[in-house]
């Protein structure tokens, strides 16, 4: 069952990305903020998807965590592409830090694109710490919300931070922005791991921690959010081992 949930998924989720990057190329005549919104509605169909063909839902916890005013820094764990859906629909105006080939894609890389996303080469050093610091201006400027993954990629379940390590990019990014950040912790490699096809039924647990507040020390936030991501991270992968 759990084979033909995914396959059935699978089928739908690309048949759906590929419908809706062709047939609404006119919605690049757009506003931004209307773009925007159209966007919600492409995440939303892939939630309904997940929801009811693969029995995959999700829970948030700690929204009053959430800063009722003025732009702020998500700074979440990374386990899975469902994640990735999902931060469009639960935090106001957000941009994502992506690497910048996704955005090269013809046609699909255009719609992040659009949406303002900040695309990164981690390839080109200097250059791109200088392209990266041009964009978190531009994201401070518009009073986004930027979403970052500290750890730079997707981690397997089971993976300490020996293996993957957060990166020193935060650290910039936060001295440079001037803005809180608000760390995540999830568990949704427990259902949707890295690069597997096979997807598990349950609820997804996105839980938001406290802020950090701006103009701490680079290092003492890095110590900081590192050490409450990934003890909150691995409380709630228990969790779901337990229950699933």
């Amino acid at each position: 069952m759990t084979f033909i949930r995914s396959l059935i998924f699978d089928i739908l989720y690309f048949g759906w990305t590929i419908f809706f990057a062709i047939f609404f190329l006119w919605a690049f005549l757009l506003p931004e903020k209307t773009f925007r919104k159209l966007m919600r509605n492409y995440y939303a169909f892939i939630h309904f998807l997940e929801k009811y063909i693969l029995g995959l839902d999700y829970v948030v916890k700690g929204t009053e965590n959430i800063p009722s005013d003025g732009a702020f820094i998500v700074a979440s764990k990374h386990q899975s592409t469902y994640e990735t859906f999902k931060f469009f629909l639960l935090f106001d105006n957000m941009v994502f830090l992506l690497k910048k080939e996704l955005m090269q894609i013809p046609i699909w890389g255009w719609y992040p694109w659009k949406m303002g996303f900040v695309g990164v080469d981690r390839g080109k050093g200097r250059a791109s710490m200088k392209a990266l610091k041009k964009a978190v201006n531009t994201v401070v400027e518009k009073e986004r919300n930027l979403l970052i993954f500290p750890q730079g990629t997707r981690v397997p379940i089971g993976q300490d931070t020996n293996e993957y390590p957060y990166k020193s990019g935060i650290n910039r990014i936060y001295e440079q922005s001037g803005l809180p950040i608000v760390p995540v912790a999830i568990n949704a490699g427990y259902f949707w791991g890295k690069n597997k096809f096979l997807k598990k039924s349950g609820v997804v647990t996105f839980e938001i921690l406290p802020v950090i507040e701006a103009g701490l020390p680079a290092e003492e936030m890095a110590k900081r959010l590192e050490t409450e991501i990934e003890t909150a991270s691995a409380r709630l992968l228990k969790e779901a081992q337990e229950k699933y």
